[in-house]
């Protein structure tokens, strides 16, 4: 630990760069600031691990403020190192010097620190509540005690408000009617701002730790980590430990099923917090007439037949990117099979047919002609979470299929809107409204090109043969067979 053994005062110059000036004035009022044109910087310290920057900045003059008038003077604290990873904890002693001539009072002044994220250090108070320094009739001490600065080439920011607070109505002569029942608004008030470095500690980070978790680990898929209720503090090579908020999180976005935790890291340092995130609920399969679960044994590279029910995610599992799969067979061993053991072996030979479940989707709109990953969310049900609606826009020759708007979100958004999959919608009447029964909750896609059980010959555009006869032969869905190609 290292302590300033000598107080070193600065006169701060408020500069376009050091300190910030923000208005935010009335209509009233007329604020006037001094503000030299160079920035100056000084040393405070060096060692031969560090150096800290100081930024200056100076005077403030305040001409006829309206009621809750305010100045921002933001000052930058720069720390910089041979290192990148240092933590210094400064206690300043911020000195405020009144003009004697001024003819608005103390009383109506009003002093405030805050952080550069808004946060307030040292609570708003009077300024001539604020302690006098010793043999000064108009000098003000404010104490400002643990200002955190981490040095990484980074620029931690202080904002010193003043504000003007009048709440008393001041009685004018009664031929003075245009400012009578008004609050008094005239005046001046001058104020020079130096600053005292009283304690100066600094430390290098060894590790981040996470004393509180945050109020909430279990999210649902697709949403993102919520830090509230979480502490963090690094820890210092001088035994120091301080809290910390401008850590960063990943993932940052929306959480998947396989993230089992959330990584905090501060400079070059991190910690991890445990989550469970569960996966959105996909809408089970629905086995129709004849249709046998199956799963892939890679061991033996056969499909075998599954447990419909799916216990311990052997038919299926989402989150591990396995889709359930279903077979039709031939009539000569159906019945077999389908009062079969699960695991029992299916062969090639006896399938027709090969499905893959669909569960009901929304994904995210895209518009854009570069090759992107689509995001997709499953839905329940068979309700409709998308963003996007969709009306039947065919008329005549018109080459516009449909009508999208996005109510939601006023317009379609790229990257933002989402849409339920229109596959999903079965409409048995042909009356292009959507209605009660024809939500689908997913859908049976074949797993490969469709092909005939008999080979189709085909001259150019011409089926021939009796593989092509549509009277005679039997579709069906395999690998590594020829795709259908033509008929008659």
């Amino acid at each position: 630990m290292e302590k300033s053994k000598n107080k070193k005062i600065l006169n701060i110059t408020l500069c376009t760069l050091g300190l910030i000036l923000i208005l935010a004035i009335g209509s009233l009022a007329v604020y006037n600031a001094s503000i030299p044109g160079t920035a100056l910087n000084k040393i405070l310290v060096s060692q031969p691990d560090f150096k800290f920057n100081f930024t200056e900045s100076n005077t403030v003059t305040m001409n006829n403020p309206s009621n809750n008038d305010s100045q921002d003077f933001r000052f930058n604290v720069v720390g910089s190192s041979k290192e990148s990873s240092y933590m210094f904890d400064i206690d300043y002693s911020i000195y405020l010097k009144v003009n004697e001539s001024n003819t608005i009072s103390n009383d109506l002044v009003y002093i405030e620190l805050l952080d550069k994220d808004n946060n307030v250090l040292v609570e708003k108070t009077s300024l001539s509540s604020l302690n006098k320094v010793t043999g000064k009739t108009n000098e003000y001490v404010l104490k400002t005690n643990n200002m955190l600065i981490y040095n990484e080439s980074k620029t931690d920011d202080f904002v010193l408000r003043y504000s003007y607070l009048n709440n008393t109505k001041i009685k004018y002569s009664s031929d003075d009617t245009s400012q009578s029942g008004t609050y008094r608004n005239t005046g001046t008030f001058n104020m020079t701002v130096n600053v005292s470095m009283d304690r100066f500690e600094y430390g290098k980070i060894e590790s981040l730790t996470i004393t509180t978790p945050p109020s909430k680990t279990e999210y649902k898929e697709g949403e993102s980590f919520d830090k509230t209720g979480m502490v963090v503090k690094v820890n210092l090579n001088n035994n120091k430990a301080y809290e910390i908020k401008d850590y960063t999180v990943s993932p940052s976005g929306a959480l998947k099923a396989s993230n089992k935790e959330v990584t905090i890291s501060y400079g070059n340092k991190s910690v991890k917090q445990t989550i469970n995130v569960i996966s959105s609920n996909p809408n089970a399969p629905e086995l129709t007439s004849n249709m046998i679960p199956v799963y892939y044994d890679d061991a033996n590279s056969v499909w075998k037949k599954a447990d419909s029910s799916n216990t311990n995610n052997t038919w299926y599992n989402y989150n591990d990117k396995m889709w359930a799969n279903a077979v039709t067979v031939t009539s000569t061993n159906r019945n077999t099979y389908l009062n079969a053991n699960v695991g029992t072996t299916i062969p090639m030979d006896d399938i027709n047919t090969m499905w893959v479940w669909i569960p009901r989707y929304t994904y995210t709109y895209l518009n854009t002609n570069t090759p992107q990953e689509i995001s997709i969310k499953f839905e329940e049900g068979t309700n409709s979470t998308g963003t996007i609606k969709c009306v039947d826009a065919v008329t005549g020759t018109s080459s516009t299929s449909e009508t999208c708007t996005d109510e939601t979100n006023g317009s379609l958004i790229a990257g933002t809107s989402t849409y339920t999959h229109p596959a999903f919608w079965w409409d048995k009447d042909d009356d292009n409204v959507r209605e009660t029964g024809e939500e689908l909750t997913g859908i049976w896609v074949g797993k490969f090109e469709v092909s005939s059980d008999t080979t189709c010959t085909v001259s150019g555009s011409v089926a021939v043969g009796s593989g092509c006869n549509l009277q005679t032969i039997r579709p069906q869905i395999k690998p590594n067979v020829t795709s259908w190609r033509g008929a008659q």
